[in-house]
């Protein structure tokens, strides 16, 4: 039966049963577009480059390869991660795990509470059927002196004065049988704080809870329930066995080297990394339209140029992920091992042409799309262009070639000398994009 994205569909998961077109050969460029040596040879990270095929190594197998997104931040992967799960119908690892997790979570402490309930509920029954028992058999009255007189109940346990006598027996036992009473109110506290049981109760996860690996469809998509987006997930992932099972077919992470962990040995199983680039200022400029809206209240009137300047700015994000040098700054090795693990380990795409590199993105790994699922990530990607008129910076061929709708030349200028690395960086980009277009996908010229 054909599904919706891609066809044919087997079971949970997709990816054992695709094949790729057999792409052969594949060299790394040389150098740069203008001669220039494009990365003098580096040694990368071993766990990570033991993770992480090279694209050298093909064609690309479905059974021990896993498909991992490289979720740059404003770069576009989150339309990537719709089109792949809504329109492709692939089940995904990202950061929506953590919401299945906890809505996991929520439903486990809810049966935990009705079994407690239930238990408590039982406790107190026997509790009252003793002591009820016991007063049948013993009633107590208090005398004017202060004396207490045991009757033994041979009489009528309705009668007038034995009931006074029951009651009263009632009050001793609320003092004595304090447990009784903890019983009762904490019975009594579940069942009028039921309302109480929301998000702010499970606002994290307890690191005990572990699950065995689920999907459950969530807004557009189906994931898996692992955070695939933070230290913790991988944790899970990797004692889950999450890279070998058959119950995802991609994962999102914004950070490629925690991510490969999940590939680590004696996992038989590697990554194959995508990821789409986008301009290093238009990236910028989203990152602070972002960070005002997120931060309205505080820092919704702050200047793009105080931005710049504050703790809160980035720069240049995209060699500081891939040299992993968050710390200190840039030196031209972590601008060489950038280049070396573009170059090796990704197919590259490019924001503002985001059609184009998904087409790609789907013919090394083999997913061919129905109609429906075309037009669908056809609609997903003019809605994601739709977005860039506030970011977009002028391309070759405008009047206004380098200049940006909303900045001054000025403040374009102070974000490119914070960025000015990344924009280096972004020229080679470009090239390795034409460069794997020829080379891969057999494009005859760079559009």
């Amino acid at each position: 039966q054909e599904s919706a994205g891609i066809a044919p569909q087997g079971g949970l998961s997709l990816r054992t049963t695709l094949t790729s077109e057999p792409m052969t050969s594949y060299t790394p460029p040389p150098s740069d577009d203008d001669g220039s040596s494009a990365s003098l040879p580096m040694l990368l990270d071993p766990k990570f480059h033991g993770s992480f095929l090279d694209l050298s190594v093909l064609p690309y197998n479905p059974i021990r390869e896993v498909p991992v997104v490289w979720d740059m931040p404003l770069s576009g992967a989150e339309a990537v991660q719709t089109i792949f799960g809504n329109c492709l119908k692939l089940v995904l690892c990202s950061r929506e795990g953590a919401l299945i997790l906890q809505s996991q979570f929520e439903q486990y402490q809810k049966e935990v509470q009705a079994e407690e309930k239930h238990a408590l509920r039982k406790k107190l029954e026997e509790r009252m059927l003793e002591d009820h028992q016991r007063l049948r058999m013993q009633l107590v009255v208090d005398r004017p002196g202060g004396d207490v007189v045991y009757y033994q109940n041979h009489h009528d346990p309705t009668s007038p004065r034995n009931l006074l006598q029951i009651v009263e027996k009632s009050k001793y036992n609320e003092e004595e049988n304090g447990e009784i009473l903890e019983v009762t109110k904490m019975n009594s506290f579940m069942e009028n704080s039921e309302i109480s049981h929301g998000s702010t109760l499970f606002a994290s996860v307890p690191i005990d809870f572990d699950p065995p690996l689920d999907v459950k469809f969530s807004h557009t998509s189906t994931h898996v329930n692992v955070d695939c987006s933070t230290p913790r997930g991988i944790n899970r992932g990797i004692t889950h066995n999450l890279a070998t099972s058959v119950i995802m077919d991609v994962i999102f992470s914004p950070n490629i080297y925690d991510v490969a962990r999940l590939f680590a040995p004696p996992t038989e199983a590697y990554g194959r990394a995508v990821v789409l680039v986008r301009h290093p200022l238009e990236r910028a400029v989203a990152a602070y339209e972002n960070f005002k809206v997120v931060n309205k209240e505080k820092y919704g009137g702050m200047t793009l140029p105080d931005y710049v300047e504050s703790e809160f700015f980035e720069d240049n994000i995209l060699t500081r992920s891939l040299s992993g040098n968050f710390g200190t700054p840039l030196a031209k090795e972590d601008v060489y091992t950038a280049k070396e693990v573009l170059k090796r380990k990704f197919i590259v795409g490019l924001y503002d042409r985001m059609q184009e590199s998904l087409e790609r993105f789907e013919k090394f790994f083999g997913w061919n799309l129905n109609i429906e699922a075309q037009k669908c990530q056809e609609t997903e990607v003019q809605r994601e262009i739709s977005k860039q008129s506030s970011t977009k910076i002028y391309s070759n061929g405008d009047e206004n070639e380098g200049a940006h709708p909303n900045l001054t030349s000025s403040e374009l200028a102070s974000l490119a000398e914070r960025n000015r690395v990344d924009l280096s960086l972004f020229e080679f980009v470009k090239f390795l994009f034409a460069y794997q277009g020829r080379v891969l996908f057999g494009v005859l010229e760079d559009n």
